[in-house]
């Protein structure tokens, strides 16, 4: 009780009539609207599937959340604002109450209101066998409306992180909850007018939306998988933003004066993973000289440019739960060459599976592996479903955290049942900790736990050895201005022309 009484201190102190005035200063920015100026913008990412709200693919969203909206969205350090809903708060542990944006008009013309929030929660959870929203929203039992602007979501069990869920979801109205062809009908700044089949986009400023004039008249988007294309389209004036650079064209774009190049967070780390049921890893000795063994920043050199940067921890800094206390696992090869000697890891050949397309990381492990008395043997694959049929001492994997937050990591990969845990790491300490910070409301408590968990799946009981944070190079004309997300998603107003 008493911990749940601290949590609705921490919740209300952050939502009714605070978020009221945030609200009113986010729906202030249509004086800053370019009124003639057409945005392109040309990237290599095609929609996959549907174009469909339902889907997190990332493609599809950084299209469609443009033009549809949540009830809460992230900013760019993730924090959560208010969209659809202007304030909200927890009348018990298992009940949120919404209060909705009045005013608000699918571009279709027709009112927001609380019946679209309703239905368009029935559509993710019931209609679409292959929503990706399933998983997120499977903590809400169910959704009532008190009245037009107005709603109650019920929880089956205590969610601290049902608001970042929410700004996954994208609202329709709720003519369109079927399963026929989708309208685009969304209440965001853009409106949907074009969309090919060879991925090229056509986005016209909303003029009725809520939050004041957009600031272009049109957006343009492009897809071009052929790097060269691509870049060339910038040079020559045909987009203003280009949507990942390539590694090789990073410094030819930095020399043009033209031009701002500037990497973005992508919130996924690259690391290795050791097979649990090789007995020499049973040792944490003999995961902890692997990863004294590895100097990253080297590592990352190997790499051209800046595509990707040096990772301490599972999770990028700016994550819910990225520990910056740990300084452990520095690189010194002379403890990891007495760990491996003293755990026993130099008597046997350790093999490591990897792509081909990442066959470098393999090169380096292996010359480092062999400093330490260590023989590393690769087995270079070219298919991407390779770790699911592993069966090495060495793996690789990337792992994004969507939500922000470390529990999505120690979900999916660190704990004993988690979905991506194919290495077989168990550490029980590690489960309850997951276990309590998902039952946690209390920020600071949850913080807490989550570093601890990290600590121990880096220092005390390595899961394995965090690499590298991925990066997004964006490149765009001077004359435009963009401050990073740690999402990596564009939303077309972010973009200010000066």
């Amino acid at each position: 009780m008493v911990l749940f009484l601290g949590a609705l201190a921490w919740v209300a102190g952050q939502l009714f009539f605070e978020k009221e005035l945030e609200a009113l200063l986010y729906s202030q920015k249509g004086d800053v609207a370019d009124h003639d100026r057409v945005l392109k913008i040309v990237t290599p990412f095609m929609p996959e599937g549907a174009l469909d709200p339902a889907f997190l693919n990332p493609a599809n969203r950084d299209r469609l959340i443009n033009v549809y909206e949540p009830l809460v969205r992230v900013d760019k350090n993730l924090r959560v604002k208010p969209a659809l809903a202007v304030s909200w708060g927890m009348i018990d542990e298992l009940t949120w109450d919404f209060r909705l944006r009045s005013g608000v008009l699918f571009h279709d013309g027709s009112a927001f209101t609380a019946d679209d929030v309703l239905a368009s929660y029935e559509q993710a959870i019931d209609h679409y066998s292959k929503s990706d929203l399933r998983n997120f929203l499977n903590t809400i039992d169910k959704i009532e409306v008190v009245d037009d602007l107005n709603v109650k979501i019920r929880l089956k069990r205590a969610d601290p992180l049902i608001l970042q869920k929410l700004s996954l979801w994208l609202i329709i109205p709720q003519e369109d909850v079927s399963d026929e062809k989708i309208t685009f009908s969304g209440t965001g700044p853009y409106k949907l007018m074009q969309y090919e089949e060879d991925g090229n986009f056509i986005f016209e400023r909303f003029k009725e939306y809520w939050g004041g004039e957009s600031r272009f008249k049109s957006v343009e988007v492009f897809y071009e998988p052929d790097k060269e294309k691509r870049v060339a389209m910038l040079l020559d004036g045909r987009a203003d933003f280009l949507d990942f650079v390539p590694g090789s064209m990073i410094d030819e774009l930095k020399n043009d004066q033209r031009f701002t190049v500037f990497p973005f967070p992508a919130l996924g780390v690259g690391f290795i993973f050791f097979d649990m049921s090789n007995d020499v890893w049973k040792n944490p000795d003999a995961r902890l000289a692997v990863a004294l063994a590895i100097n990253k920043e080297e590592l990352v050199s190997r790499l051209s440019n800046t595509l990707v940067r040096p990772a301490g921890q599972f999770v990028g800094n700016g994550v819910f739960g990225f520990n910056e206390d740990i300084f452990e696992n520095r690189y010194n090869l002379k403890k990891a060459r007495a760990l491996a000697d003293k755990s026993g890891l130099v008597k046997e050949p350790v093999y490591f599976e990897i792509l081909d397309s990442m066959s470098w990381i393999g090169d380096y492990l292996q010359t480092q592996m062999k400093k330490i008395g260590v023989e590393l043997r690769l087995d270079v694959i070219d298919n991407p479903d390779f770790l699911y049929a592993a069966n090495q001492d060495i793996s690789f994997l990337s792992y994004k955290t969507d939500l922000g937050d470390s529990s999505d990591f120690l979900a999916a990969v660190a704990v004993s049942d988690g979905m991506m845990n194919i290495g077989g790491y168990k550490n029980k300490r590690v489960d309850e900790l997951l276990r309590l910070s998902l039952e946690t409301m209390d920020p600071e408590a949850r913080l807490k736990l989550l570093k601890e968990a990290m600590k121990i799946i880096i220092v005390d009981d390595p899961l394995g050895v965090p690499l590298f944070e991925d990066q997004t190079i964006y490149a765009f004309r001077k004359e435009l201005k963009i401050e990073p997300r740690i999402d990596g998603l564009i939303y077309f107003d972010d973009l200010i022309a000066e």
